[in-house]
């Protein structure tokens, strides 16, 4: 996934990859033991613009995901799409101590890079890990699992009887009410 500077002009470069998820993260495990699992392969529609030593890079990544539901632990398939834009620089910051940088906004974004060609696999991958979901849903009215039985509330209707919280301050809201 390297791109030739020399190729990317003013007016831009459309690229478009399509890579299977093993491949991209092949020394890297993006999902660990979070029980996810890419079903298709990743795909990106790129859009590099050059403009002297600044390189702006546009982008879409999509996917499809099986995971399980936060709530319900149902294992399901979504799709996942994101956008991002980056920009490359063959500028390093001058005089800086690196222990003590503080990143301005602008420079989040921004990714240093040398020679003639820019290698872009680890921002598609970290730009891939960033559209994760945190708490996936299987779907937004989840009712999730019976805090009594562990029944999936979405697909039983359980009898447990909802216990009621020993909240030790009710004595307290009994004398504010005095």
């Amino acid at each position: 996934m390297r791109i030739a500077v020399d190729e990317i002009s003013a007016a831009g470069l459309d690229k478009d990859y399509c890579i299977e998820a093993a491949k991209l993260f092949e020394n890297a495990d993006p999902v660990g033991d979070t029980g996810f699992q890419f079903v298709s392969p990743v795909q990106f529609h790129l859009h590099l613009q050059r403009a002297d030593e600044m390189i702006r890079l546009c982008g879409d990544v999509a996917y499809t995901l099986a995971e399980n539901c936060g709530r319900c632990l149902d294992r399901f398939e979504e799709q996942i799409s994101s956008r991002f834009e980056l920009s490359f620089s063959t500028q390093e910051p001058e005089g800086v101590d690196q222990e003590e940088i503080e990143l301005e906004a602008i420079q989040l974004e921004q990714v240093s890079f040398s020679g003639d060609q820019l290698d872009l696999r680890d921002c598609l991958r970290e730009q891939v890990s960033l559209s994760l979901p945190i708490r996936p849903l299987c779907r937004p009215e989840c009712r999730g699992l019976c805090p009594e039985c562990g029944g999936n509330l979405n697909h039983v209707v359980c009898g447990c009887e909802k216990k009621v919280f020993n909240n030790k301050f009710d004595a307290l809201k009994a004398l504010k009410k005095k």
